[in-house]
């Protein structure tokens, strides 16, 4: 079946390669993503 949780942990990434994520919060992730929904209405 299909696992109940995933996590995902980007410390290591972050360490190695020098990686930052351009939105590290849950608001900004949720609210940058609403942006590109509401800029794709009427594209499809």
């Amino acid at each position: 079946g299909d696992a109940v949780a995933l996590v995902a942990d980007s410390t290591r990434l972050r360490r190695r390669l020098g990686w930052q994520p351009q939105y590290d919060d849950l608001d900004g992730i949720v609210r940058s993503a609403l942006v590109w929904e509401r800029s794709q209405l009427g594209k499809g």
